[in-house]
């Protein structure tokens, strides 16, 4: 919701399982003494019913999308055959380290056996993603 017009934005247009939701602060934010400006949302979700089984739930892939400030701007992170298991951030660098497991067999269930990557994220211009490992 936009406090400046009545206009109310929808991130997305079907209904989804939200997990994560990072979004900018409305005070100023410092790391390493420096000013950090984020002005963009980004939402770690279950958007869609990868295995089937009729609802959308934990047990689907969890995706992970960046959006900028008027919501004009969507786009996956990750690759969308892949689902987010967790993060850890590097405060030296202001980087996101983002573990994801390939849904390898593409059954859209992630079983234990299946590979962990690890992709890095910028957090001072999310458009740059890239795999670690």
């Amino acid at each position: 919701f936009n406090y400046d017009s009545p206009i109310q934005k929808k991130f997305f247009d079907n209904p989804v399982l939200v997990k994560t939701l990072y979004y900018p602060a409305f005070l100023t934010d410092t790391l390493n003494f420096k000013p950090v400006k984020r002005n963009y949302f980004m939402i770690s979700c279950y958007d869609e019913d990868t295995n089937k089984d009729g609802k959308i739930n934990m047990k689907d892939l969890r995706r992970f999308y960046y959006f900028d400030m008027e919501l004009k701007e969507k786009r996956l992170l990750f690759p969308k055959e892949y689902s987010v298991t967790g993060s850890d951030y590097d405060s030296a660098n202001d980087f996101m380290l983002v573990y994801a497991k390939l849904d390898a067999n593409k059954n859209g269930i992630i079983n234990k056996n299946e590979e962990t990557h690890v992709f890095w994220l910028d957090l001072n211009s999310p458009e740059q993603t890239g795999k670690q490992y």
